[in-house]
C-alpha cells in the first residue's frame, strides 16, 4: 500500500481549532491495521523560494471527521475517554479535547471591564458528547443544549450579557448581537454543526487525528508559506487596510 506524504496543520485561534494537510516524507506507518483513511481533498501549496512545495487540505477538519476519527480510535483503543472530567486522552495519557469545553468569558479589550462587546458567541463550545450507553462519540443537537448555562453567572462569573442578547439562541431579533450580525437569526442546525471546523481540539488532539491516518502537522516555515496567500500579505488573516484582499489561513490560495 502507498504511502501518504501530507502532513496537517494545527491552528488554535482563541478557542477555534482547524487542522489542516501538507506533505511530508518519512511519515510513520499509523498503527492500526488495516491503514484507516479519510476523505480529504488537498492542494498544492507553491514554494516560496524557501520553504519547498507541499500540499494542504482545502478547508479544516469538520466535526464530523473528528467524531468518526474518535470513534474509530476508541474502538481500537488507540484513545481512551475519562468520563469523571469528560477528557479524551491519547495513548500517552495526554489530554486531546475536553468534552466540557465552554464558553470562553474574558477581558477581550484589556481595558480592565467586563462588556458586553467582550462577549464570545456561546456557540463556540464543543459540540461534541461521549454517549455512556453506547460507548461512542456523538455531535450534540444544537437545539437541545441547555443554553440557560452558558450565561449562568455561578459558572461564569464576569459574563455581563443574556441569552436575550444573541439572535440565534435567544430568539431575539432586537438584542445586541442581533439580525445585523446573524442574517438569519436561526438556531445552526445538527448537519450544519457536522460541517463546522471541530472545536476545542488541543495540541495533542491534531496530533493524534494526523498520525492516525498517516499524516504530520506542518513546520512553521509552512504556515507562513500558506498564509502569505501567495501574494505575500503582511497579515494572516488581514492585511491592515480594509476588506480588501484578505488571506486566510487555511485557504491554501495558490
Amino acid at each position: 500500500m502507498g504511502r501518504k506524504r501530507f502532513k496537517f496543520a494545527a491552528l488554535l485561534i482563541s478557542i477555534l481549532f482547524t487542522i489542516f494537510a501538507c506533505s511530508k516524507d518519512n511519515v510513520k506507518t499509523p498503527d492500526p491495521d488495516p491503514e484507516p483513511s479519510v476523505n480529504i481533498e488537498f492542494v498544492t501549496i507553491p514554494t516560496d523560494g524557501a520553504t519547498p512545495e507541499f500540499q494542504m487540505s482545502v478547508t479544516e477538519i469538520s466535526y464530523q471527521q473528528y467524531v468518526d476519527f474518535l470513534n474509530e480510535a476508541f474502538a481500537k483503543a488507540v484513545i481512551s475517554y475519562n468520563s469523571s472530567d469528560q477528557t479524551v486522552l491519547d495513548k500517552n495519557g495526554n489530554i486531546m479535547t475536553s468534552l466540557n469545553g465552554s464558553r470562553v468569558v474574558k477581558d477581550h479589550n484589556h481595558n480592565d471591564e467586563y462588556e458586553i462587546e467582550d462577549m464570545e458567541n456561546p456557540l463556540n463550545i464543543n459540540f461534541i458528547r461521549f454517549n455512556e450507553s453506547d460507548q461512542v462519540f456523538e455531535i450534540e443537537e444544537p437545539a437541545l443544549v441547555d443554553w440557560d448555562r452558558y450565561f449562568d453567572p455561578q459558572l461564569y462569573p464576569n459574563v455581563v450579557d443574556s441569552k436575550e442578547d444573541w439572535f440565534e439562541v435567544g430568539n431575539n431579533s432586537e438584542g445586541f448581537y442581533d439580525s445585523k450580525w446573524d442574517a438569519d437569526g436561526l438556531m445552526p442546525t445538527l448537519e450544519e454543526i457536522k460541517t463546522w471546523p471541530a472545536n476545542f481540539i488541543r495540541y495533542f488532539g491534531a496530533h493524534a487525528f494526523a498520525e492516525y491516518y498517516g499524516y504530520d502537522l506542518p513546520t512553521k516555515n509552512q504556515w507562513y508559506t500558506d498564509a502569505k496567500g501567495g501574494q505575500d500579505f503582511d497579515y494572516a488573516t488581514y492585511n491592515g487596510e480594509g476588506n480588501t484582499d484578505v488571506a486566510v489561513i487555511g485557504s491554501c490560495v495558490p
